[in-house]
């Protein structure tokens, strides 16, 4: 695409091209909101650069170039880029580019000398003076006088900087290269260093652009979608997971029985799937092995060879202090499913100052956490604390808004009576659920599902149900509702779903609870 700008005297130099090679073929043609001209043409056989200035006011938007197209609103003069003649949407062909135009845009012979007509149009401010001053020299070594060097820098100077120099500046810069005679050496070595120089800044701001890695809608659209690597089923995928819950809420019950499950191919909380089984890390920074191992035994029957999978550290360097190198070599090393940090709190002890941008730093701290677990594709999670506040989800999460932020996905667990939990999750990947969990210690000590879904916003109802028949006995759904204060409709469908979970049974006289729980309860 040629990009005509009549403010740089784009307009002539286009007409006087026109001029001399006899017109162009009717193809595409736009008029700017800015006042300019596009012409579009098909690509060629061979590569094109997307350049300024092949003339004054006229550049080449080739590979990597962009333009505005209409319908667009020029964003000063408020003005819409409009198609002129033929166009995209009356379905014309688009013109092949004339040989005059091709024989500019083609690719060089390799050594070929550049004309000043293919030198960058604009030459930036800050290595103006040096570009002027190399291309003086240069004049120099060929042996023109001062004179016949002038016109030429000024020349440049005016047509090419972003920022003109003025005249004194210019005549002062003739006047010093010829203090050198042609041929010099000096002057040779001078010129191709300052050049040199002009040539690194414009390659520096390439690979600035380069590292920015900008994609368009449309690139983002054809690529085809990425599937997020889940761990376990619609709970935990690779990223960072906080875990977060009041003291003593069982959340290292909760980590160790997922430690398990990973290890050995179980099932999360008895209702989900493990889809990645393998290897687990677990940092256990709060406790000792004798703590660890009594734990375990509750948790598990008998050793298998599978529980080789799981292993346990106990120290870890403060977060910045090492310890961010440190869990990214275990990753590099052992390639884990899942990692597990219990606590933040003792992760990042030794780095947190007194005077501190706390949204800032709870920001980074899961960030940096975060970027590792992407990294080496692992689901780490870290063990959390909720506020003092109380509340319930993202908002209960002890810390700062940072904290949230930077994490893939937050679970929280509350306390309920009776060794009962409520498990929420949220986050980007998985869809937010929630579980009632309970502890069971009629076995092997472990949580299990009771409820989940919309059922868990139940669990209260449910729970005034069941301590009404552990005091009560066996009642009736009408004096089960008389005796709550409820509805007797909504209580009766309620028992119906207590029913098909378990949690009661039923007789000829009414409801009541099931042995087994009637059991548990006398030992509470």
């Amino acid at each position: 695409m040629v990009d005509i700008d009549p403010r740089h005297g784009g307009r002539i130099s286009w007409d006087t091209l026109l001029t001399a090679h006899a017109g162009i073929p009717d193809t595409w043609q736009d008029m700017t909101g800015g006042g300019g001209t596009h012409v579009f043409f098909r690509y060629p056989n061979f590569a094109v650069k997307t350049c300024s200035g092949i003339l004054p006011g006229v550049d080449i938007r080739g590979d990597g170039g962009q333009v505005v197209a209409p319908p667009s609103v020029h964003p000063e003069t408020h003005k819409l880029y409009e198609w002129d003649g033929l166009d995209p949407i009356t379905k014309q062909p688009l013109a092949e580019a004339p040989q005059w135009l091709l024989d500019i845009l083609a690719p060089k012979a390799e050594g070929a000398r550049k004309t000043l007509s293919e030198l960058p149009f604009r030459i930036p401010h800050g290595v103006q003076h040096f570009t002027l001053l190399s291309l003086a020299g240069m004049l120099r070594r060929l042996g023109l006088s001062a004179e016949e060097i002038f016109p030429t820098v000024w020349t440049v100077n005016e047509r090419r900087c972003e920022v003109p120099g003025p005249q004194r500046n210019i005549e002062q810069m003739v006047k010093s290269v010829m203090r050198y005679q042609p041929g010099d050496a000096d002057l040779y070595s001078i010129a191709t260093k300052l050049w040199r120089m002009t040539r690194a800044l414009e390659h520096k701001k390439d690979e600035q652009l380069a590292a920015m890695k900008p994609k368009t809608a449309y690139s983002l659209l054809r690529q085809p979608p990425s599937e997020t690597l889940m761990v376990i089923e619609e709970c935990l995928h690779v990223g960072c997971t906080i875990l977060a819950g009041p003291p003593k809420t069982g959340k290292s019950y909760l980590t160790l029985g997922i430690g398990i499950s990973v290890a050995t191919g179980g099932r999360f909380v008895g209702v989900r799937d493990i889809l990645r089984p393998g290897r687990v890390g677990y940092w256990a920074l709060e406790e000792n092995e004798n703590r660890t191992a009594k734990r375990l035994r509750q948790l598990v029957e008998s050793p298998t060879v599978t529980l080789q999978n799981l292993e346990f550290m106990y120290a870890l360097k403060p977060m910045f202090s090492g310890g961010l190198e440190d869990v990214a070599a275990y990753c590099e090393s052992a390639r884990p499913n899942v990692v597990v940090i219990d606590t933040l709190m003792a992760f990042v002890t030794g780095d947190r100052g007194s005077r501190r941008d706390v949204f800032r730093d709870d920001y980074r701290e899961i960030k940096a956490l975060s970027d590792i677990a992407a990294k080496y594709e692992v689901a780490l999670i870290v063990v959390h604390h909720t506020n003092k506040l109380g509340g319930s989800g993202v908002s209960a999460v002890a810390g700062s808004h940072g904290v949230t932020a930077a994490a893939d996905c937050i679970w929280t667990m509350n306390r309920q009576p009776n060794r009962r939990a409520q498990l929420q999750m949220t986050g980007r990947e998985v869809e937010d659920q929630a579980f009632l969990l309970e502890l069971d210690i009629r076995g092997q000590i472990g949580w299990h599902t009771i409820e989940q879904g919309d059922d868990v916003e139940l669990s209260q109802e449910r729970q005034e149900i069941l301590e009404l028949l552990r005091d009560e006995g066996v009642l009736a759904p009408i004096r089960i509702a008389q005796a709550l204060q409820k509805n007797a409709v909504t209580v009766r469908r309620l028992l119906q779903k207590m029913l098909h979970s378990g949690l009661v049974v039923t007789s000829g006289r009414g409801y009541s609870l099931p042995l087994q729980q009637q059991d548990r309860y006398s030992r509470d």
